[in-house]
């Protein structure tokens, strides 16, 4: 048996060479004007409880805060172009490998370049590297590593990396990405030393602050505002904000 999954995982992964060998030369390049509308209309996603009078706006000059970013360089894909799951498949391998599942990822400010409200911006993406894994129950797996680069006119701002790992569904005895009830294993604050620390705030998403969130930073990925998906597919225990 184990044979015979082998066998069969190297067919597939021998399948999506060609792939492989196109979106690594890929560089997709985007363009766009850190605005002031989009900031002040995230800090009242953020802030739930706060009333609108309360909060200072922000203008033209301001720091954009840390992650604000996200509301920036939308994905540039029509509805047909989306995956199942409602995330971009600019750089999905192809079938079998059709069940996605975050792996990692990891944010670099350069704290002497913040991005300011107004200024002209892009993004730079591309494949940083392509590997394929056998992973235990799971079968064979495609691990794609994205980095991201963006910039102003001082040079780089911020330098995003993150993993996302293709699965093949026939090997996911579930059908799904997470087993039911084991949600938490995706709460990336439960390994991490805080004692150094200067402050450490837990904010507890309701439903429509994920969807304003998801509209703002226009994120389709069902698990962040389509419960029954997130449950019935993806086998987490709620929606989720990671």
């Amino acid at each position: 048996m184990a044979f015979r999954s082998s066998r069969i995982a190297r067919q597939h992964f021998n399948q999506i060479l060609p792939w492989q060998e196109r979106v690594s030369a890929l560089r997709i390049i985007q363009n766009d004007i850190v605005d002031a509308n989009r900031a002040n209309l995230l800090q009242l996603t953020l802030n739930p409880l706060s009333k609108r009078a309360h909060l200072p706006e922000l203008s033209t000059g301001d720091i954009l805060p840390p992650s604000w970013h996200y509301t920036l360089f939308p994905s540039l894909c029509t509805e047909s172009e989306l995956a199942s799951d409602g995330y971009d498949a600019i750089f999905a391998p192809p079938s079998p490998f059709n069940q996605r599942m975050w792996g990692a990822g990891s944010l670099h400010f350069h704290t002497q370049n913040p991005l300011l409200i107004g200024q002209k911006v892009s993004e730079t993406m591309f494949i940083d590297r392509i590997e394929t894994r056998m992973t235990g129950n799971r079968g064979p797996a495609v691990y794609v590593w994205l980095k991201k680069e963006i910039q102003n006119d001082m040079g780089p701002a911020i330098t995003e990396s993150r993993c996302l790992i293709y699965m093949n569904p026939e090997f996911n005895q579930n059908g799904k990405t997470e087993p039911q009830g084991k949600s938490d294993r995706h709460d990336s604050t439960k390994n991490i030393n805080t004692k150094d620390y200067q402050f450490k705030e837990s904010v507890t998403p309701t439903p429509m602050m994920l969807f304003r969130y998801s509209a703002l930073t226009f994120n389709t990925h069902l698990i962040h505002y389509n419960q029954r998906y997130t449950q019935d597919s993806e086998g987490y225990a709620g929606m989720q904000c990671f």
